[in-house]
């Protein structure tokens, strides 16, 4: 039968997808700019323009993409006298959201997505992608940013986007009531600590951590009001792959895994395993690809951006229970939180 000549409509998610780079690319500016902040509060497109020394009809064509991606509200049919306001998405990215999106947008903004302009490279390689990118080594950009106390403290506000919003929903993931010492291993700004703190009163905790990192713990230190028992809190500067942790009945690893190779995976939880009493644990937080690999859709492209940013990877619950039980660990849980930030593993030394 000859062919009617007339093509089947391309699917819009096509389209979608193709474009996807600018609603990043919009959040991107509209953070950079400083959108989020100045409409707190529902206001004119003329004064939004005005409040980022922005040209006006430049603004409302961003403004009008933020509303399509329903991080705005439009209040008003009339395109000259229309209100723009956050709605609860939006609200996320202010400067003073207590998710901490905005850091970890800019975060993004200023190193993924430059790194992943590079993903083609990337893939004939198998190799990261910093010296391509910024003419750097990872090591060289990374000493940067702990080179003083106000690059260190930028670069932590940037690292707990991608975990503070969902400590509280890790810290219950599973009972942890059992375990009378817990140490958060690289724990950074001690979010995931205070969250636990919250959730077990009674257990004593410990953030193990660059001493660097430890020196300007006190900044990220939430108010009395928001963790009374905050005191049960300790930081304690060290290096994880040195046979030197703190004493502990159950280690926390989040986001820490996914960002080495499968040797220093290898050191990494041999050093807890040696440092647990039996019967002791370790946690692990993580982006959890499921295990026929199909998605969901953020730790499968995760995986792909690590492939730019690190010999590191994003892994299966199933993949995490092979490892932990290569090291000895047994009776592995695992707990997919839908939190698209952290996930759980639990594991146990016999």
């Amino acid at each position: 039968m000859a062919s009617s000549g007339i093509c089947s409509p391309v699917p819009q998610k096509v389209f979608d997808y193709i474009h996807g780079f600018c609603a990043s690319q919009a959040i991107f500016t509209a953070c950079e700019l400083g959108i989020f902040d100045v409409v707190e509060t529902p206001q004119p497109s003329q004064k939004i323009a005005e409040q980022i020394s922005g040209d006006h009809d430049a603004v409302c064509r961003l403004l009008d993409a933020l509303v399509s991606l329903e991080l705005l509200v439009k209040h008003g049919d009339n395109p000259d006298e229309a209100l723009y306001s956050n709605s609860s998405m939006g609200d996320c990215f202010r400067k003073s959201s207590p998710t901490y999106m905005y850091g970890y947008v800019m975060h993004v903004m200023k190193t993924n997505k430059p790194l992943t302009g590079n993903l083609t490279s990337a893939i004939r390689e198998g190799q990261s992608q910093w010296q391509r990118t910024f003419n750097a080594t990872s090591n060289d950009l990374f000493k940067n940013n702990y080179s003083s106390k106000e690059k260190l403290i930028h670069f932590q506000e940037g690292m707990r986007g991608s975990v503070k919003s969902a400590t509280s929903i890790f810290a219950t993931a599973f009972d942890l009531s059992r375990f009378p010492r817990l140490c958060d291993v690289g724990g950074g700004t001690g979010d995931v600590a205070y969250a636990m703190c919250m959730a077990y009163p009674n257990m004593k905790i410990t953030v193990f951590d660059l001493p660097n990192v430890v020196e300007v713990s006190s900044h990220f230190k939430p108010p009395l009001k928001e963790c009374p028992n905050q005191e049960n809190v300790t930081f304690v500067g060290g290096d994880f792959f040195k046979p030197s942790l703190p004493p502990s009945d159950l280690y926390v690893l989040t986001h820490i895994l996914h960002d080495w190779g499968p040797a220093e995976c290898d050191a990494i939880l041999d050093n807890v395993f040696n440092h647990l009493p039996s019967g002791g644990g370790v946690l692990l937080g993580e982006r959890l690809i499921y295990d026929d690999r199909n998605g969901p859709m953020t730790p499968v492209y995760w995986s792909l951006i690590m492939r730019c940013i690190s010999d590191g990877r994003e892994s299966s619950g199933l993949d995490y229970k092979r490892l932990l039980e290569k090291h000895g660990f047994k009776d592995v849980q695992v707990k997919y939180t839908h939190s698209n930030l952290l996930d759980a593993v639990l594991a146990i030394k016999p």
